[in-house]
């Protein structure tokens, strides 16, 4: 059985080869998303990643992009506010770097369901 860490490749050659460039140290995580943009800081890119973790939260995870190949350390695993039982996630940057999640309550059952969503 796979342990479910969040595991993300780096690639500057076209998806030919790959680099490890993070490997979540919790496990059991779940229903991951990556994406790319802009950053608050002009001339800078970021990458995200959202995920449910082992205790149910949906939570974030961003690092800046400094230059072509170059991406800074991720940030700790940031819960979503109100993201208990939080899953099926996914996660934009906006143009000037904002980051919004949305994601479902994971609990419901079979049915319509609130989709929520936090923007920083």
């Amino acid at each position: 059985m796979s342990s479910l860490q969040i595991v993300v490749g780096l690639s500057t050659n076209g998806g030919a080869s790959f680099n490890l460039l993070y490997k979540s140290t919790s496990k059991k995580n779940d229903q991951a998303t990556i994406v790319t943009g802009p950053s608050s800081t002009p001339g800078r890119g970021s990458v995200w990643i959202s995920y449910t973790d082992k205790n149910n939260n949906q939570v974030v995870q961003g690092a800046a992009v400094t230059n072509f190949g170059s991406v800074g350390p991720f940030s700790t695993a940031q819960a979503v506010t109100g993201g208990t039982n939080g899953d099926f996630g996914d996660i934009v940057v906006g143009p000037a770097g904002q980051v919004m999640v949305v994601y479902q309550n994971n609990n419901t059952t079979e049915g319509p369901d609130t989709i929520h969503m936090n923007l920083n």
